[in-house]
Order: C-alpha cells, then structure tokens, then sequence
C-alpha cells in the first residue's frame, strides 16, 4: 500500500476537499520541509528533508486531482483498485455514444456544446462518487470513478479536438 496521503498533509480521509485548506496545508508542509532549510544539517538529514518534500508534493499532486483523490482513498480504506478499464455496460455504451457526438462535431460551437456536458457529467460523477464514499460503498465509488475516468478522457479528446480545428481554420 502506498503512503497514506491524507494523514501527511494531515487531512482527513475524505473525497471531498477543501482547495483552500489542501493548499494552506502543503504551503506549510512545504516551507517546514524545503531543502533549502537544512543546507546546514548533516548528509543524513538532507536526504530525509528532501525524500519528505518529495512525499509532500506528491500528495499533494494525488490529492489536488478528484480522480487520483479518489482512487487513493479507495486503497487506503482497503477497497480494491481497478485494473483502470471497465466491463459496466452502462458506462461503455455512454463513452461509445460520446465517442460518434465527437466524431460528428464539426464546428466550434459542436465541440463547446460536448464540452459544456461533459462539465455536467464530470460534476454529477463526482457527486455520486462523494455520496457513495460517504455511505461507505467502495464498490459504487470505484464505479463512479471509473466512469469520471471515462469522462475526464474524453474532455480532453474534446480539448484535442478543438485545438485541431483552430489550427485548420487558422490555416484557411
């Protein structure tokens, strides 16, 4: 199991997070571990300021980004983790229909109106995953993640898109 970043941001274990709170948290972290504060202190004692500024940043890292956030506190409260591909018939057959909507934008406005329901999606998966963390449902939580994994994939496929349309316009 991995280090448990919650306790070394000294959080508590919870899907939903405070931006504020986690960044106070590791801005203190930060400044108690940065490297540069022990520039006096022996060969040992560097190597631990810097592994614990490592530790802080990526927890940091995992616990700033919902999806990682979450699938983090699935291992940590002892749920298992998936294999990150799904076999739920439901989430297969809303990632395929999304998959024909982009294939068939072809405009600007196309692609924002993808983009505008996917922030819907993405919202709803993340309330669902909340509810289902905080009814103690690891099963439901690791299928709601799944499914905004799904989700987040395609809003950049969509941002990829709309970055080759410009680049076609602008070049017309």
């Amino acid at each position: 199991m991995s280090h448990n970043h919650f306790a070394l941001l000294g959080l508590e274990p919870s899907f939903i997070i405070e931006d504020q709170t986690l960044h106070q948290r590791y801005g203190q972290l930060q400044r108690q571990f940065h490297p540069d504060r022990f520039i006096h202190a022996s060969g040992v004692e560097k190597l631990q300021a810097q592994q614990q500024s490592v530790d802080i940043n990526q927890a940091y890292q995992t616990l700033r980004d919902p999806l990682k956030r979450g699938f983090h506190l699935v291992e940590i409260l002892g749920g298992t983790l998936p294999a990150y591909t799904t076999t739920d018939a439901t989430i297969l057959i809303e990632s395929m229909e999304q998959r024909e909507a982009l294939e068939e934008a072809t405009t600007p406005l196309d692609l924002q109106h993808l983009l505008t329901e996917n922030t819907t999606l993405q919202n709803t998966a993340k309330t669902a995953i909340a509810q289902a963390f905080a009814a103690h449902n690891l099963e439901k939580a690791t299928t709601h993640l799944l499914r905004l994994q799904y989700i987040t994939k395609f809003a950049a496929d969509i941002a990829r898109k709309q970055e080759s349309l410009s680049h076609v316009t602008a070049n017309s």
